[in-house]
């Protein structure tokens, strides 16, 4: 027996993989895409100045994503427990509230002279 440490990293992917594709192409298929994961993570950290200049990340940008994140998941959870909305309702009238409070915020923000 082969080990499979896909099946356990992946998991309903996996077993998507194995669905679609049969066991042995989903063995293949799943230990690629670990390969792929674990290559895509070294290359960030390995250039990270280059991407984090790229994107002009700085800790207030990192902040502000967390707090819109947060945000939009804490509405989601008052929505659904408040309100009984749906999870694809809540998420999308979440989610349309934090964008418009976020653009709010950045346009009507002033500008440092």
């Amino acid at each position: 027996m082969v080990v499979n440490i896909a099946r356990p990293l992946l998991g309903d992917l996996y077993s998507l993989y194995c669905s679609a594709l049969g066991s042995t192409a989903a063995w293949w298929t799943g230990h690629l895409t670990v390969v792929a994961i674990i290559a895509f993570f070294s290359w960030t950290i390995r250039n990270w100045t280059d991407i984090a200049e790229g994107f002009n990340l700085n800790g207030m940008r990192i902040w502000s994503w967390i707090v819109f994140i947060g945000m939009t998941l804490g509405q989601m959870i008052l929505y659904m427990e408040g309100f009984n909305f749906p999870l694809n309702g809540a998420f999308l009238t979440a989610l349309a509230t934090s964008a418009f409070i976020w653009w709010s915020w950045y346009t009507l923000e002033p500008t440092k002279a």
